[in-house]
Formats: C-alpha cells, structure tokens, sequence
C-alpha cells in the first residue's frame, strides 16, 4: 500500500469516533429529539438484550471449552492446516 493511503487511513481513524460524538447530538437537537432520553432508552433496550442472551453465550462458551478439551480441536486442525498452509494462514 502506498504510504499517502496509510497516512489518510490513519488520519479517518483518528477522527472517526469523536467526530461521530460530535455529529450524532448535534444532529438530534437540529432534530428536535430529545438525545438524552433516546439515548437511555436505547441502553435499556440494549442491556435487556444482553440479560437475554447471557445463557445462550454461556452455552457456546462451554460448547467450545469441551471441543477443545476432548481434543477434537487438535483434530480438526491437522486435517485443515495443509489447505491452510497453502493460501498462507
């Protein structure tokens, strides 16, 4: 990659977040909407969803953890490694 490319990829990155902190509320108050309230009821819409999810990631936690403790893991990349050691990975 060209070192321009790098640099304006570097500079985007620096600036995205807080540009995005700046124009999300000012859009909304030249909206009109009520920014704060929206914004609790979108955590509170946002930590329900997390409650409920919390088995379901528990569960594939634990799924994983017997997949690599019976050693089916090490199994399973013996046979992917040759088609993974072709394309570089």
């Amino acid at each position: 990659m060209s070192e321009f490319f790098l640099q304006v990829l570097k500079t985007v990155s620096n600036w995205a977040i807080p540009v995005l902190l700046v124009l999300i509320p000012t859009v909304g108050f030249i909206k009109k909407v009520k920014v704060y309230e929206v914004f609790v009821e979108g955590a509170k819409e946002g930590f329900n969803v997390a409650i409920r999810i919390i088995p379901f990631l528990v569960a594939i936690l634990m799924a994983i953890a017997m997949f690599r403790a019976s050693g089916a893991m090490d199994i399973f990349v013996s046979f992917v490694s040759p088609v993974s050691n072709l394309i570089g990975m």
